[in-house]
């Protein structure tokens, strides 16, 4: 089973599903699950890739972490106003959180409090980004279970049909082309 979340992990991630080498060294889904995953990823993966990206740059991402820091910037700001006085103030008692550093100014407090914002907001899109990638990848990957009959059907009819010789002449026997 840790093998089966692997995969899904990996696929969730990088988009890729787990291959095997054939004689020819070209590679093919590993079963025919694998294969479904693959067909249903290769129409719905170009749009997967481009909401939710692979790397950093994603539309998802991008979306939420201007509005995760639309929203964090004013809290943020509003935190520092209520308590620069009582940080100031726990600065003169006790210096654990170096905040004779951090409270010199309400300027420096807000800017500090502004990069933490940054911070989280890029944390929360990374959050987002993640989760809705896993979610997408959990309904390919139910969709796959819906079709790996159909293409284990199909790929042991493929292989019946494999085996069959056609004729030279690609008429059946007996028939003759026209014009002879």
């Amino acid at each position: 089973m840790s093998s089966l979340y692997d995969n899904f992990k990996q696929y969730a991630q990088r988009g890729s599903v787990p291959t095997v080498k054939k004689s020819d060294n070209s590679r093919v889904p590993q079963n025919c699950f694998y294969k479904s995953v693959n067909h249903i990823n290769s129409v719905v993966g170009p749009v997967k890739n481009v909401l939710l990206g692979r790397s950093n740059i994603s539309m998802i991402r991008s979306i939420t972490y201007t509005l995760a820091n639309i929203v964090l910037q004013p809290l943020y700001l509003a935190f520092a106003y209520l308590s620069y006085w009582p940080a100031k103030g726990l600065a003169k008692v006790t210096d654990k959180f170096d905040l004779k550093d951090n409270t010199k100014s309400l300027v420096d407090y807000s800017n500090k409090l502004s990069n933490k914002a940054w911070n989280h907001s890029e944390t929360v899109a990374d959050f987002v980004n993640t989760a809705l990638s896993y979610v997408v990848s959990a309904v390919i990957w139910a969709a796959a279970l819906v079709i790996t009959p159909l293409t284990w059907a199909i790929d042991k009819i493929s292989s019946k049909f494999s085996g069959v010789k056609e004729p030279e002449n690609g008429l059946p026997n007996g028939v003759s082309p026209v014009g002879n």
